[in-house]
């Protein structure tokens, strides 16, 4: 009886004792690929199995599986089996595909999915069948599984390798994705991309940990190498479970929940009219809607998160604007972090969690805690050139002479593992560095306006005896029968109001028909160059004012402002703007 009573003390309580998500995270961190890495990180999805869930049946889990990069000398020998000869590493990207379990459903859904890569221009090569064991799934997994493929595609002439082609298989993935919504025969029918990339690949499926090894037999190869892999074993909370559901997302593991998830969400969506890309340009409109909504919390982070990617942002750069340091009243702070953190909070609102997410585009490995610091993330830096993460510690064993430096996420706190450079970038260095690459604190400064500086309403109070007098409309409009001077004033400027508005008007029209941000702007500055007769001038708007004029988003606004300025074609200070050149 002292026993329980000791553990009833203070605010803990037995009974609300529950396991959330098991996340981990393994990577080499000099790059080198091994069959290793995936099989210890394997071995962290098993020993984080009790953070999992299952339903009655024991071997029906809430969901289990793993994101490592594509393994290409494995794939060279599984297309070589299907009479295939796969491009050179880089230059193809697979996609992992969850179909429906019948033969027309798989039919129409491999239709869609190739109508999609012709429309989006992206090739073909050849399609896979994922060779799994289902005979361990308890009844609910089996009864839902879905039919798995792999789908190969070729880098199109046209387009560069890496970035460039992650970009396209990404406006591929997100027009195959709609065309499938669109689809009536694919109506209350599973069609899920897992993920679709040059670089990555999730196994993933409603499993509990054990069963990853003896479901996916791909796993089991010794060809299958990688230098980085994450690990998820869920514990549903706010969704059901399903098999799309299961993690990896296509970037990120996700421990938590995202607590501000509707008030995001409502952001996002009232963003999406005004945004404009320089990167994604004519393609935006294919990847909109950004967020799918039936996804989860996590999956509509992971959504976001791949939209700023593919928009040009570097990961961890864009993880932190998602997931910021607690920097508002953070005295200890330098003022250029503040100043970053600042600017990014005008550009997107916090993802408060609780939430201790891992992610990777295959080139590098980071992790992040929000700034509430509500799940545990803690991680091991090894002599002989290991980085692991995880939601605990004991996962893996490590003998304690190897070793090198071990630690936990703060609140707010974030790494990175850059195997270019084969070293981990911890939080403050890697902040500094973000905050250091632009004018944040000159930004702020010229383009926000405090409440202070507003002008204070003043009520109309006459500096002598004034008459008011109203006009009666319908003499105004009646001709007149005496040959009145003043009548014909009054038509003649009411004619002269109306015709400066539709000037106005007409101008306004001519500078937002243009559907890039720069021709709007170009538009506007030319206008105002055969204006005054002159390269410098004041324009009647501040940055916000300017923005609602031309029918644009202000943030991409003043980014296009920037680079025009660091292009040389013009310069600005507050509201005085000077052109360099000729403006077509």
């Amino acid at each position: 009886m002292q026993a329980d009573s000791a553990q009833q003390q203070g605010l803990y309580r037995p009974e609300f004792d529950h396991d959330a998500c098991g996340i981990g995270a393994l990577a080499d961190i000099n790059g080198e690929r091994h069959h290793q890495i995936l099989d210890d990180a394997l071995s962290i999805l098993v020993n984080l199995e009790h953070r999992g869930g299952t339903g009655l049946e024991k071997n029906t889990g809430d969901g289990a599986g793993i994101l490592f990069q594509v393994p290409h000398h494995f794939f060279r020998k599984e297309a070589q089996k299907c009479g295939q000869i796969l491009p050179a590493e880089g230059d193809y990207g697979v996609a992992m595909l969850f179909f429906p379990q019948d033969d027309k459903g798989v039919e129409d859904a491999r239709r869609v999915f190739e109508e999609g890569c012709a429309e989006a221009g992206v090739p073909l090569l050849f399609w896979r069948e994922v060779p799994v064991d289902p005979h361990d799934l308890g009844e609910t997994a089996r009864a839902c599984m879905p039919t798995i493929l792999q789908a190969f595609l070729g880098r199109p002439d046209d387009t560069p390798a890496c970035d460039a082609f992650e970009r396209r298989l990404y406006v591929c993935r997100r027009t195959i994705e709609k065309k499938a919504d669109a689809e009536f025969a694919l109506c209350d029918k599973i069609f899920y991309v897992c993920s679709m990339s040059s670089r990555t690949i999730v196994y993933k499926g409603m499993l509990v940990a054990t069963q990853m090894r003896r479901f996916f037999i791909d796993l089991n190869d010794a060809a299958v190498k990688t230098a980085v892999a994450l690990v998820h074993s869920r514990y549903s909370t706010n969704t059901t479970p399903s098999w799309e559901r299961a993690h990896p997302n296509r970037f990120i593991i996700h421990n938590g929940e995202i607590n501000t998830l509707k008030g995001n969400v409502n952001w996002i969506r009232a963003r999406e009219p005004n945004l404009y890309s320089p990167v994604l340009q004519h393609d935006l409109e294919r990847v909109m809607p950004i967020i799918n909504r039936e996804g989860s919390d996590s999956a509509i982070l992971d959504n976001v998160l791949e939209f700023l990617v593919m928009n040009g942002r570097p990961l961890t750069r864009a993880a932190s604007m998602l997931l910021p340091e607690p920097w508002d009243h953070n005295d200890s702070l330098s003022e250029e972090r503040r100043a970053y953190d600042a600017y990014q909070s005008m550009l997107m609102e916090p993802w408060d969690g609780p939430a201790a997410i891992a992610f990777t585009d295959g080139r590098t490995l980071g992790a992040a805690l929000d700034r509430n610091g509500l799940r545990p993330a803690r991680y091991y830096v090894t002599r002989d050139g290991r980085f692991m993460l995880a939601s605990e510690v004991g996962t893996i064993e490590v003998r304690p002479e190897n070793i090198l430096t071990s630690g936990c996420l703060g609140p707010g706190q974030m790494l990175e593992v850059d195997f270019a450079r084969g070293r981990v970038i911890y939080n403050d260095e890697l902040r500094a560095r973000y905050a250091k690459e632009k004018p944040y604190r000159d930004w702020i400064a010229e383009e926000t306006l405090t409440v202070d500086a507003l002008d204070k309403p003043v009520a109309p109070t006459p500096a002598e005896d004034t008459e008011v007098l109203f006009l009666n409309v319908g003499k105004v409009l009646t001709t007149c029968t005496n040959a009145c001077p003043f009548h014909a004033l009054l038509i003649s400027n009411l004619l002269a109001v109306c015709a400066e508005k539709n000037l106005l008007l007409s101008q306004r029209i001519l500078h937002t028909a243009p559907k890039g941000i720069r021709a709007r702007l170009l538009s506007y500055f030319s206008a105002c160059v055969q204006r005054t007769g002159r390269y410098s001038f004041d324009i009647p708007y501040n940055r916000q004012q300017l923005a609602d004029y031309l029918s644009v988003d202000r943030s991409a606004m003043c980014s296009e402002l920037s680079r025009m300025q660091r292009e040389g074609l013009l310069s600005y200070h507050k509201n005085h703007f000077s052109v360099h050149e000729a403006l077509e």
